[in-house]
């Protein structure tokens, strides 16, 4: 009895961001209890005890990919952390571009837009990094990652994309130089610049450009007055491939 108390004692305090023979670890549980709507871990792999590349690089806890090596980085190498501390490591992560995409797309994009993985990249684009300092570049991804790594951008040329408040409504008004198989725009909003962003159309807004491309406007009548709002305007294209341009600011009047 003592020996079985002793081993599962050990498998725990081995864990870290991984999974365990005995289930799914509880900062992997943290991870999915933060992102409930995205698909990224069962992108990368359907297996929970193969979710644990997600943040490591060959699934032990002495290997990081870029992401969860960034969260060691917050959580400041300690081990046994609950879920509170796992949550807020989370969300210190979440702006960065931890993969170095090209694309530009933060943590949180490549994980609650675009399902994708903020720890990897398609390629010999990956760093092995290990807790006793070492690190490894030019790596391509491990065979245990599956799915799609890396958000895909669309044929949309944007030449800007403003927020100005009225009285009652913020318009949102942006220009493209250039329109490749668009399908539409969709607009999503937030109250902090790298906070959540929630989708504020009903419906797609439709394309009309072409190769010399449009002037479009939406006003949101939902903002609050006095109220500061971070928007983001999204292309669809028509394969349903999608793409984020950067926030702009604007306090409702």
């Amino acid at each position: 009895m003592k020996r079985k108390a002793i081993v599962i004692s050990v498998c725990f305090t081995l864990v870290g961001l991984c999974s365990s023979a005995f289930g799914e670890s509880s900062y992997l549980t943290a991870w999915k209890t933060k992102y409930q709507t995205s698909t990224a871990e069962t992108n990368i792999s359907a297996t929970t005890s193969s979710q644990c590349v997600l943040c490591h690089f060959n699934g032990t806890k002495s290997t990081f990919n870029a992401y969860g090596w960034a969260i060691r980085a917050q959580l400041g190498g300690a081990t046994g952390v609950n879920s509170t501390v796992m949550t807020a490591a989370l969300v210190a992560v979440e702006a960065l571009n931890s993969d170095g995409d090209p694309t530009g797309w933060s943590n949180w994009q490549e994980i609650v837009t675009y399902n994708t993985q903020p720890g990897w990249r398609t390629g010999a684009n990956n760093t092995n990094y290990n807790k006793s300092g070492t690190t490894t570049t030019g790596q391509n991804p491990i065979t245990l990652v599956a799915g799609t790594l890396d958000p895909v951008t669309t044929s949309v040329e944007q030449l800007y994309f403003k927020a100005k408040p009225h009285k009652n409504n913020i318009t949102l008004k942006w220009k493209t130089a250039s329109e490749t198989d668009n399908e539409g725009f969709n607009i999503w909003r937030s109250d902090e610049k790298s906070g959540e962003y929630a989708k504020i159309n009903d419906a797609l807004i439709p394309a009309n450009g072409s190769n010399s491309g449009a002037t479009y406007k939406y006003k949101d009548k939902s903002a609050k007055k006095g109220k500061t709002y971070f928007f983001k305007l999204e292309t669809i294209d028509v394969n349903s491939n999608s793409e984020l341009f950067d926030p702009v600011k604007a306090k409702s009047k």
